[in-house]
């Protein structure tokens, strides 16, 4: 807003401290309970027949190889073996150099949007990155005045409808075909599903940006809270699952006998 090269400058050079600490602290974290994450989770898998639960967790619990993700395997190479949130990091951390780029690039160009159609076109029309240039193209709808928006009262519930029903879309291999979503299946569409949830995510934001009622809703002090906590509780949450989680569904599980029960409590 304040059209400054210095604050972009600025917020690049902050952007991987404000994402290495946390992961860094998480990653010491995973790696001093991965022995017992490592028992828990697998007598937990041996119940509930998870296959992802069994291999969540790195079985190689050697300082090397910990020293190794710590450094450079996880931030860079989007090594999740510790914690299986981490596989974003190195889109986070490429995608956000991506976006301080683009904004410096097109700092004094009028018609940016462009420059963002030809990076989505050229660079990533099937990868996460096009995320990223969708998020910067919706921040400049902030600019618009969105009283003068006809039928605003219809799209911003049709844009979230929208949204939700892109965002359920499965991510498991074929499987558009066997459920509600077999109307919009194709091969293409089904190896590149993460595209249909960036989409039903850019129409959720667009119904936020139209309406006053939901901004207003969401910044409320629970709300701006929850925002403020998110990172950490995104990347902490994969641990206590393997650990809390598993133990409190298996002491249930063996006391009750009841697998339903068991995991509703738990």
């Amino acid at each position: 807003q304040q059209n400054k090269v210095e604050i972009l400058v600025s917020g690049a050079l902050r952007r991987f401290p404000r994402l290495y600490l946390p992961v860094a602290f998480t990653l010491v974290l995973a790696f001093i309970a991965l022995p017992v994450a490592l028992h828990i989770s697998a007598n937990t898998a041996s119940i509930t027949h998870s296959t992802w639960l069994s291999i969540i967790l790195k079985k190689d619990t050697s300082l090397r190889t910990f020293l190794f993700c710590f450094s450079y395997s996880t931030m860079f190479l989007g090594d999740s073996g510790y914690d299986t949130s981490m596989w974003t990091m190195s889109i986070e951390l490429l995608g956000s150099m991506l976006v301080f780029g683009l904004l410096a690039l097109t700092h004094n160009i009028k018609a940016k949007w462009i420059i963002f159609l030809l990076v989505a076109i050229l660079i990533c029309p099937f990868s996460y990155y096009i995320a990223f240039i969708i998020g910067i193209s919706l921040n400049y709808l902030k600019k618009i005045n969105t009283a003068e928006i006809k039928y605003k009262r219809i799209l911003v519930p049709l844009f979230i409808i929208i949204g939700l029903i892109m965002g359920g879309f499965p991510s498991w291999v074929n499987s558009g075909a066997q459920t509600f979503y077999k109307f919009m299946y194709t091969p293409f569409i089904s190896s590149h599903f993460y595209l249909v949830h960036i989409a039903g995510a850019a129409f959720i934001i667009m119904a936020l940006l139209l309406s006053n009622v939901f901004q207003n809703f969401l910044s409320r002090k629970i709300f701006v809270f929850l925002g403020n906590i998110s990172f950490s509780s995104y990347l902490i949450h994969p641990l206590v699952l393997c650990t809390i989680s598993c133990q409190m569904f298996l002491l249930l599980y063996n006391r009750i006998q009841d697998y339903n029960l068991s995991v509703l409590i738990t």
